[in-house]
């Protein structure tokens, strides 16, 4: 079934199997215990995508773009995306220790130093079924590791965000959404 439905080469349809629908569903369902952040396979890279306000993960300053190479001392090389989420949730006031690569923000000199050209990889979006998280020594250059240490608790995961900005002499509302049901 999972061959069937990734030849419809769909990066919205996906096949899972009883252990990823119940966490799917667990997701969907508006709480968990946890650590209160999104994250994606991308580029074979476990990678923060967004932390929620509020959250153990955004007060402890965990960033977009942060890769999580480690989960209480134990790398996540090899690990699929389904796999490091069940090593980060657990129950409420316990703790978890997280491994990250944070790679230095980009500048208009980094811009520069390679041409504006950038990657020419292109990155598989299946959700991270199938893929397999990169090793340390696989890592873009120049990053630093930092431990966070935090401590899981009921995560309501919020439905939209919005916020009025202003620009030149108009307001303007955005509006972020977290989830379709």
């Amino acid at each position: 079934i999972e061959g069937l439905v990734a030849g419809l080469d769909d990066p919205y349809t996906v096949y899972m199997d009883p252990e990823q629908y119940a966490s799917f569903m667990e997701q969907t369902s508006g709480s968990y215990s946890g650590v209160g952040m999104v994250v994606e396979m991308s580029e074979q890279a476990v990678t923060i995508v967004s932390t929620f306000k509020g959250s153990p993960a955004a007060e402890a300053g965990i960033e977009p773009g942060d890769i999580i190479i480690e989960v209480d001392g134990v790398s996540t090389e090899g690990l699929n995306l389904d796999e490091v989420v069940g090593k980060i949730k657990g129950s409420e006031g316990s703790t978890v220790v997280l491994g990250i690569y944070r790679l230095p923000p980009i500048t208009a000199t980094t811009v520069a130093e390679d041409g504006g050209q950038g990657s020419d990889a292109e990155a598989e979006e299946d959700g991270g079924v199938g893929q397999e998280a990169l090793g340390a020594s696989q890592l873009p250059p120049g990053g630093e590791t930092i431990s966070f240490t935090l401590t899981r608790r009921t995560i309501e995961v919020p439905v939209t965000e919005s916020e009025m900005l202003e620009v030149g002499d108009k307001e303007v509302a955005l509006i972020s959404f977290f989830t379709f049901s």
